[in-house]
């Protein structure tokens, strides 16, 4: 039975906390090294090392190592759900976009590296909530707040306007303020001014509690994120007209669209992690009409005062059919290597779409790249960041 279902994630936590000894309301039971072997498909040294190490870790990063097992067992047999000759062959016609945006695999280090020009601040109550060890906060979101924050901080420190005057960060459909309150607090405003747009109200109002009890300033604002009306009434700043970096961590189907539309309008630079593939496929993404060419500076840049709005499949330049076949792709579950293939072809069809758009206008230099983070932190482990030269 566990060799017919070893490939779950929630099957192999259960089998390393087994083998640690170190669950008490499982006790302690002494699998065979082959048995471990045949049911985690590798070698006889392996196993021995897999079981000192699980003896040695914590609950977190059991769970984590299990994220990386699962994976490893998946394949055409664990798969669940249909994989069609249309998911199939929209993947084929896209191996070359996938071949030009390749994947950059960035690790989690739990004590991120400083960028020596943005030191990280500390101040009394500002750090990420705490929760016991092994919590879906500790093993997942906690992670993955910190992983966002030091490539937002890489992406503020090369932007050409950085050092200048604290840049605009817009976070799209960030209303909790996980993320939008912790960049606030590691980089500070005398380097960024941080603003969040959310549709639910509950959670712009956690938030705002959050923020205070950090005591960091970030504005928040209730509303449509797909609504230009709604992103440039948050600017509230000495007149500034534009966003300098838009964020958004599991921004839902379109909505990470959406984030990128938003990018492109503001000549932003970015840092936008999808998930929900299939999500608000209605909502209509911001792009411009026209581009100014006359723009000397960053600094001096406005928002094109005619824009667009178009389907996401306009804006993918992909038919409504294949864009449908490719995000059921995305969702296929047992089987992370045809959903990895097909998120790694929707965010670089993402990326290229925004490259079509910076290229219109040549005085700004972007360079896009797409990374991911330890699955173990989150099946959706996908990233697209746009960094402004």
């Amino acid at each position: 039975r566990l060799q017919r279902s070893s490939w779950r994630p929630a099957v192999i936590r259960f089998f390393l906390d087994v083998i640690s000894g170190k669950n008490n309301d499982i006790g302690k039971y002494k699998f065979d090294v082959e048995e471990i072997g045949d049911a985690l498909d590798m070698g006889h040294s392996e196993a021995i090392m897999l079981v000192e190490e699980c003896q040695s870790e914590g609950t977190t990063e059991r769970q984590w190592r299990a994220a990386d097992l699962s994976r490893k067992l998946q394949d055409t047999n664990s798969r669940m759900g249909t994989f069609t000759n249309e998911m199939e062959q929209v993947l084929n016609n896209y191996s070359t976009l996938r071949e030009t945006y390749t994947l950059e695999h960035v690790e989690y280090n739990e004590s991120p590296a400083q960028l020596n020009t943005i030191p990280m601040r500390r101040r009394k109550g500002n750090d990420l909530r705490k929760s016991a060890e092994g919590s879906r906060w500790r093993r997942k979101k906690k992670p993955q707040v910190e992983w966002m924050v030091n490539q937002i901080k890489r992406v503020v420190e090369s932007h050409p306007e950085f050092g200048s005057r604290p840049l605009n960060i817009l976070d799209v459909g960030g209303g909790r303020g996980h993320l939008a309150n912790h960049v606030a607090s590691a980089l500070g405003n005398n380097i960024v001014n941080v603003h969040v747009i959310d549709i639910d109200d509950r959670a712009v109002k956690n938030g705002i509690t959050d923020a205070q009890r950090k005591d960091v300033k970030v504005t928040y604002g209730v509303g449509d994120a797909s609504r230009g009306s709604n992103i440039s009434d948050l600017l509230q700043n000495g007149g500034e007209s534009m966003f300098d970096v838009v964020i958004a961590l599991h921004a839902c189907g379109a909505l990470s669209d959406v984030a990128l539309g938003h990018a492109v309008v503001n000549k932003a630079a970015f840092v936008i992690t999808p998930c929900c593939f299939r999500s608000n496929p209605d909502l209509m993404i911001t792009i411009p009409s026209t581009v100014s060419d006359n723009k000397d500076s960053l600094a001096t840049s406005s928002v094109p005062d005619e824009i667009d709005t178009v389907r996401p499949s306009t804006w993918l330049g992909m038919e409504e059919d294949s864009l449908l076949a490719l995000t059921q792709a995305c969702e296929i579950q047992g089987d992370m290597n045809v959903a990895g293939e097909a998120i790694h072809t929707l965010c670089a069809l993402r990326a290229k779409a925004v490259m079509n758009q910076f290229r219109k206008n040549p005085s700004y230099n972007l360079n896009v790249g797409l990374k991911t983070f330890p699955i173990g932190l989150s099946t959706r482990n996908f990233c697209i960041v746009g960094e402004l030269k």
